[in-house]
């Protein structure tokens, strides 16, 4: 999957999910500060004009079409053992 196959919508969730997780500090020192200022108030203002339901079928369609991609990138390589997923648990 290109990430040009996401939606504005789903970037922003990828953005704003990632962010918090890894921490504002980690953020800042591995990414360019000059992307996050242009990144942050598009994000922050998409976040503010959705609604929680728009944020959450955003996040489903995210991650069904990751899914998919995963599967298939899988497919390709080596067959699914059920055991090997164990770790995501």
């Amino acid at each position: 999957m290109d990430i040009t196959e996401l939606t504005k919508q789903e970037q922003a969730v990828v953005i704003g999910t990632l962010i918090p997780l890894l921490g504002q500090d980690l953020v800042n020192e591995r990414i360019d500060k000059q992307k996050l200022e242009s990144v942050l108030p598009i994000v922050n203002d998409m976040r503010d004009n959705t609604t929680p339901k728009q944020r959450r079928e955003a996040m489903i369609s995210l991650l069904d079409k990751t899914m998919d991609e995963f599967l298939r990138d899988n497919k390709k390589t080596q067959p699914y053992h059920a055991w090997k997923m164990i770790w995501l648990c």
